[in-house]
């Protein structure tokens, strides 16, 4: 059910998130390996979806972060 969710989401802002350059966690992270994962997932040669859901919480938090300072 989840996944399911996630697999229709992740085609539309979840993949804007997790795909833009500007995003605040690739001030930390490789963009690189989120990429790849994003599209094993997509490809469905890998189910992806609860750490890709993380990285979308992540960067959440971290701009959640930023608007509060």
């Amino acid at each position: 059910m989840v996944d399911a969710w996630f697999q229709s989401s992740v085609k539309g802002k979840f993949a804007d998130l997790l795909l833009d350059e500007k995003s605040l966690m690739f001030s930390l992270l490789n963009p690189a390996p989120v990429k790849q994962l994003l599209l094993d997932h997509q490809s469905r040669r890998q189910d992806n979806h609860k750490l890709l859901f993380s990285l979308v919480m992540f960067e959440q938090w971290l701009r959640g972060v930023r608007s509060a300072v």
